[in-house]
């Protein structure tokens, strides 16, 4: 059986936060486009009023679905004390607390969300911090996790840790069985989606012409050029 990794860096959250804020501020807010992509496709005619990140670290995502929405509730929070004012600064509505044990009543909010918060966690661990999610979600969660099959993503990771020393970059990545796992027993629908592919970005942001006719190619969809799952609950 493969060992499960788990990680724990170096440096506080916080401190990660203040090393990478500018890299933070100049990324895309990608989970926070998915999701709204997600609603848009599947979930149009659902009334979603209330919002929550769970380790939202930097806010941007959060912060984008507040903006790009506009009418709701949107809440953010984190473990660190230092980033959940990193959040408050961001005029976003933000929590200290336990991911294993949020402070919220069961189905608190409509939609909930996090996206770097497993890294840190073995499996068991991270079914339970996903079942407490479940618990304060009262109709869409997101799971979003790093993919273990991603040789183009391991690679990359690999560069920006040992190359330009970027201690945020050491994380461990999930299969779409564990994912699946976490679901049991929770009597929930799911879905598992390999997403943000590789090949594809670096057409977009390089050779735009090539996007669009990469993805014309079955091989170019193969699922270790993904870097990410995610993991889609409905209750």
């Amino acid at each position: 059986m493969k060992k499960e990794k788990s990680f724990k860096p170096k440096k506080t959250w916080g401190g990660l936060l203040e090393d990478n804020r500018n890299r933070y501020a100049r990324a895309r807010p990608k989970r926070a486009m998915y999701i709204l992509n997600y609603i848009q496709r599947n979930c149009d005619a659902m009334l979603l009023e209330s919002f929550h990140e769970q380790g939202a670290f930097s806010g941007k995502d959060i912060k984008h679905l507040k903006e790009s929405l506009g009418v709701g509730s949107f809440c953010a929070s984190d473990l660190s004390i230092p980033v959940v004012n990193h959040l408050k600064d961001q005029s976003l509505s933000a929590v200290a607390c336990d991911a294993f044990h949020l402070p919220f009543r069961n189905s608190a909010f409509d939609l909930t969300f996090h996206s770097g918060l497993l890294v840190c966690f073995d499996n068991e661990n991270a079914k339970d911090i996903v079942r407490e999610q479940v618990r304060t979600t009262n109709k869409l969660a997101f799971v979003f996790v790093h993919n273990e099959l991603s040789w183009v993503d391991k690679l990359s990771a690999f560069f920006k840790r040992v190359v330009l020393r970027k201690a945020i970059f050491s994380y461990r990545r999930f299969t779409k069985e564990e994912l699946e796992d976490m679901c049991l027993g929770l009597e929930v629908s799911f879905e598992i989606y390999y997403i943000d592919n590789a090949l594809v970005n670096f057409a977009s942001r390089h050779i735009p012409f090539l996007s669009e006719w990469l993805k014309s190619f079955k091989w170019a969809a193969h699922k270790i050029f993904f870097n990410e799952l995610v993991l889609v609950i409905k209750k």
